[in-house]
């Protein structure tokens, strides 16, 4: 890996990670009407603000999986979620003061397209953006969404994360291909420095 390349790091390397429950944050209620309407939401621990942008139009959603979300795909019963709610190709943005070494979440997309491969995307804000993508597919199996994480090179710091999905339709270029319009995360994992 070069000094400029974003490290994909397996679940199993966040095994002494800190979380993020979406769901419990004090100003969340369980609803699936219910979006963060504001221009952020910050999750704060100790050390560690983490920031959820709403800014541009960018409705974002907590709810938990199986709780009659569009994101009741690939993820465990119960699970918290964030996810985008727009009918339009939306991301989900983090911040992080102060930066981390690492961060992951397990991704899927709306169930519009049972059975389609998908191409969930992790961008990171470390010194230019770099990413990751991974593969996955939409369905109704409990547990199967692809998890995506990256770790920051030697000597830099994540301070911006993006997470994205498209359908693909495309070998040559699935990026390009067909954007979910609905992109939902589980339980976030980060490092701290």
């Amino acid at each position: 890996m070069s000094n400029d390349e974003l490290a994909q790091l397996e679940f199993s390397g966040f095994s002494q990670a800190n979380t993020v429950n979406w769901t419990a944050h004090p100003n969340v209620i369980i609803n699936r009407r219910d979006l963060l309407d504001t221009v952020s939401m910050n999750y704060i621990y100790d050390h560690q603000t983490i920031t959820v942008d709403i800014t541009n139009h960018n409705e974002i959603q907590v709810n938990n999986c199986g709780n009659g979300t569009l994101l009741d795909n690939n993820f465990f019963d119960g699970d918290p979620l964030l996810r985008t709610t727009r009918n339009e190709h939306r991301v989900i943005i983090l911040t992080f003061k102060p930066a981390v070494l690492a961060v992951g979440a397990h991704i899927s997309v709306d169930a519009r397209k049972i059975g389609e491969e998908y191409w969930g995307q992790l961008r990171a804000n470390f010194s230019g953006q770099k990413g990751l993508i991974k593969s996955g597919i939409s369905n109704k199996v409990r547990g199967t969404a692809p998890f995506l994480g990256g770790q920051a090179p030697a000597g830099k710091l994540i301070d911006t994360v993006t997470f994205d999905a498209y359908f693909t339709h495309s070998e040559t270029a699935p990026y390009l291909s067909d954007p979910a319009t609905h992109v939902a995360i589980n339980t976030l994992r980060y490092i701290p420095q």
